[in-house]
């Protein structure tokens, strides 16, 4: 048993395959009903623990990946032709300008922030080019939060206190997101290092356990 066991983590087996092949191809005509797809055999990536699949629609763009993973209760989880209709111009304009908006409202909190990148994902098409960022589009556009913080002269309980300021300013102000994670950097001669981190959602509680401290 425990050799089987170790066989299907590395290898996977025929049985979960070819569940998660007709997963992607229910998923596929589900949701792109109009397109005709190809699915190759697939092969068991153990990084990821699931399979990997290469779609082909039949078109003059190149085929693309998919990811499938879950064993009992397969789900598709890297959706390649999701990913390559992405707006990269209009999310990288509105990463930039959501990050200004939000380092500017936690300053008036008396925070200061060394770095900070906000990430979201738009689809082509969903908004007009000339579109600004502004802070509904969150609700549309769940944001991804990284924030960089200097703690040389501050202990763990205060960073977690700093990070608890952070999370009220958001959710007071009802921007939607998915995660943030604030990193806390110690500065010398030498340069800056980690030395805690913590990441926390919209509802969640903070306490001290939530936080990394770096070793």
């Amino acid at each position: 048993v425990p050799i089987l066991w170790l066989y299907n983590a590395f290898n996977g087996n025929p049985a979960s395959k070819l569940l998660a092949k007709k997963t992607l191809d229910n998923y596929l005509v589900e949701k792109y009903k109009d397109i005709d797809f190809t699915i190759d055999e697939g092969f068991y990536d153990f990084k990821v623990k699931g399979y990997q699949f290469i779609v082909d629609d039949h078109t003059e763009k190149p085929p693309l990946d998919f990811t499938v993973t879950g064993f009992f209760k397969p789900k598709v989880t890297n959706d390649g032709i999701y990913y390559a209709n992405l707006d990269q111009d209009l999310i990288q304009k509105f990463s930039e300008q959501a990050t200004t908006e939000l380092t500017q409202l936690l300053e008036e909190k008396n925070i200061t922030i060394i770095d900070a990148y906000i990430y979201l994902e738009v689809s082509e098409g969903d908004e007009d080019e000339q579109t600004n960022w502004h802070k509904e589009l969150s609700q549309t556009y769940p944001m991804r939060i990284e924030l960089f913080i200097d703690v040389s002269q501050i202990e763990v309980e205060k960073f977690l206190e700093i990070a608890k300021i952070i999370q009220i300013p958001l959710n007071e102000n009802e921007y939607r997101y998915d995660l943030v994670n604030i990193n806390g950097n110690r500065f010398d001669n030498v340069g800056g290092y980690a030395v805690y981190s913590v990441n926390f959602e919209a509802q969640q509680e903070l306490t001290l356990k939530d936080v990394n401290i770096v070793e």
